[in-house]
């Protein structure tokens, strides 16, 4: 029984790991999926077709759903895009800095 519960926790820290995170720096307020982010710094995880930006605690503020593009070679640095909507920045896309993952927003 308690090989089963070991087991378990090691699968659930070991997919915690495996979850990579990337540090992105908003100057102005942006929103992405219906959500206004506040200017300062996030952390972003992408677990599947999933983006989760979290706070400088590690708290999720906005959970969107992305799609991914590969590159063909790695982004040097991070760059967002963005798309001016009735006066607000809204993300459109984000290029990972050190992968070749390129995040698309609906």
């Amino acid at each position: 029984m308690r090989v089963r519960y070991l087991i378990a926790i090691l699968l659930v820290c070991a997919s915690l790991l495996l979850a990579k995170t990337y540090t992105i720096t908003l100057s102005e307020p942006s929103r992405v999926a219906g959500a206004e982010l506040k200017p300062g710094n996030y952390s972003l995880k992408v677990e599947g077709d999933k983006a989760i930006f979290l706070d400088r605690t590690r708290k999720p503020v906005v959970e969107a759903t992305v799609r991914i593009e590969n590159a063909a070679r790695k982004f040097e640095a991070t760059a967002i895009e963005f798309r001016k909507e009735s006066g607000q920045n809204r993300i459109q896309a984000i290029s990972l800095g050190g992968s070749k993952m390129k995040l698309l927003f609906d």
